[in-house]
């Protein structure tokens, strides 16, 4: 009788239960190191998220913080991010903004069309566009002065092309700027244009004239006697003097006539359209008549006469030395009269 299999069996069964032990126990350690780097991954994702909710809640105190209005458009003009100050000109806060035009905020549809036309330019050739001074309201509706540079852009979550713009304010840099202009170029005194700058008004004035065919009148005007003035009612009333003299001087002119103040109680003024050489002695007659009415300096009326030459172009000169000249020749032969004039006969 043969012998039954039953040990062979066993030990095959022992043999391949061992071997699915090794397995799963193989398959069970190397689960638990993927559970541990999986945690180990989820804790760093988990980390790298806060920083990165970190890093873009840091930049937007940076752009909000920044002096500068900062934007970025689509193609189409719409608005993808804006900071804070950039918002307070809409009265809005950044996420309202975000989807609307500048035509929602009370642009023109011209407007708007320039500035996405402007844009698509910046993205067509991928050049910056650097503006040095543009007008717009600032965030309490006055009106400002900006400095602006646009750029292409792409917004990490947006796929199409945009523009990112950044504006600074110079409005009080371009008000000084102003006020230094105008304190090179008028008299400080009085605030009439100085030497130069009436020399500057007066060369357009002769291209106006000459390019019509027409005349004009330039006036030399000297006050007389205005060294007594400040002798016996001091340098204060002196200026007074001069200012009001200044003041008459400009309301005696019409808008498009011009007037300086060349030094000391010396002025000069011009009258364009002058038909007539006779039309500017008349215009010198209106100004001896404005200058010698009384002046109030306080504690005192003071009155002075002026001598006031008056040459036309292109009867008298050509160019702005020959007429000045003239003028000044007539202004002291004017004097000479007026100064012969009040001699006592002997």
């Amino acid at each position: 009788m043969a012998a039954a299999p039953f040990p062979g069996i066993l030990a095959a069964l022992t043999a391949a239960a061992a071997a699915f032990l090794v397995s799963a126990l193989w398959f069970h350690a190397r689960l638990r190191r993927l559970r541990r780097n999986l945690q180990v991954r989820e804790s760093e994702l988990v980390d790298l998220s806060e920083r990165l909710r970190r890093h873009s809640e840091h930049l937007r105190l940076v752009i909000d913080t920044m002096p500068a209005y900062i934007y970025a458009k689509d193609d189409s003009g719409h608005f993808i991010l804006v900071n804070r100050l950039f918002a307070r000109i809409f009265g809005a806060a950044p996420e309202e903004v975000v989807g609307k035009t500048n035509e929602d905020y009370g642009a023109t549809p011209e407007e708007t069309a320039r500035f996405i036309e402007e844009d698509r330019e910046i993205l067509r050739t991928g050049k910056p566009l650097f503006v040095p001074e543009e007008r717009a309201p600032r965030p309490d509706g006055s009106p400002g002065w900006f400095q602006t540079t646009k750029i292409p852009y792409r917004h990490p979550d947006w796929e199409k092309p945009a523009i990112l713009g950044v504006s600074v304010d110079i409005t009080e840099s371009k008000e000084q700027a102003e006020v230094l202009r105008r304190m090179a170029q008028h008299d400080a005194l009085t605030g009439l244009p100085n030497r130069a700058l009436f020399s500057e008004l007066l060369g357009k004035a002769l291209a106006v004239t000459r390019r019509e065919k027409n005349k004009l009148a330039l006036l030399y005007i000297d006050l007389d006697d205005f060294k007594p003035v400040n002798d016996s009612y001091g340098h204060a009333a002196g200026d007074t003097v001069l200012r009001e003299t200044a003041r008459r001087l400009e309301r005696t002119l019409r808008e498009s006539d011009g007037a300086g103040r060349i030094g000391g109680d010396e002025f000069t003024a011009f009258a364009l359209g002058i038909g007539r050489t006779e039309d500017a002695d008349a215009v010198a007659a209106k100004v001896r008549a404005a200058i010698a009415a009384p002046v109030d300096v306080g504690d005192a009326e003071i009155s002075v006469t002026a001598s006031v030459g008056a040459a036309v172009y292109p009867d008298d000169g050509t160019d702005e030395e020959s007429l000045l000249r003239k003028a000044d020749e007539a202004m002291y032969r004017e004097k000479q009269e007026r100064s012969r004039k009040r001699k006592p006969e002997g």
